[in-house]
């Protein structure tokens, strides 16, 4: 996908759609502000909009994992 934002085999669902709207505001903010192109404003404005809608989601997915995660601990009692 780019520099940041690696493209991988295993991100799928919520998250390949995240990554698909931040290159995709990527791309049209970089042509607003670098060429003025004003179509470009209001496709990344839209793209906002579908980053805005897709972030309690995936935050909801990752606590959702996070509690199916549990801590083990060590016979010292280190908690890892």
């Amino acid at each position: 996908m780019g520099k940041y934002v690696p493209d991988r085999d295993f991100i799928f669902g919520t998250e390949k759609l995240l990554r698909e709207a931040i290159h995709e505001y990527n791309d049209n903010i970089h042509d607003f502000e670098k060429k003025n192109i004003k179509i470009a404003g209001k496709k990344a404005r839209r793209a906002i909009l579908k980053i805005k809608k897709l972030l309690p989601i995936r935050r909801n997915e990752i606590n959702a994992r996070i509690k199916k995660l549990y801590y083990r601990v060590h016979k010292d009692g280190i908690l890892y």
